[in-house]
């Protein structure tokens, strides 16, 4: 019985931890921006000028100039070497 009391604790606990503080999305146009910081770190700045860090850009975007349309989930938990803006994970991204 113990035993079980201590699996569906732990249980709780790892969906609990897995479940985002934010779920929100965010949902903008930008412009893919390469920067020379660390090797090379790729973001997009949106049109209201917040830069956002893409943990997930594809190769098919990482072109410095590249007008986008993206939706992207904060991810307030990751931390960067670039350090350039706001840490997000794309949902969705596509070429405007």
């Amino acid at each position: 019985m113990k035993s079980i009391l201590i699996l569906a604790l732990a249980l709780a606990t790892s969906q609990a931890s897995c479940a985002s503080a934010d779920d929100s999305t965010i949902t903008r146009d930008g412009t893919v921006r390469f920067q020379e910081i660390e090797g090379g770190c790729w973001s997009i700045v949106a049109t209201d000028s917040t830069v956002y860090e893409p943990l997930n850009l594809g190769e098919d975007f990482r072109q410095d100039g590249l007008a986008v349309s993206f939706v992207a989930r904060p991810r307030p938990e990751m931390a960067s070497i670039c350090m350039v803006g706001q840490i997000v994970e794309l949902v969705s991204i596509r070429r405007r």
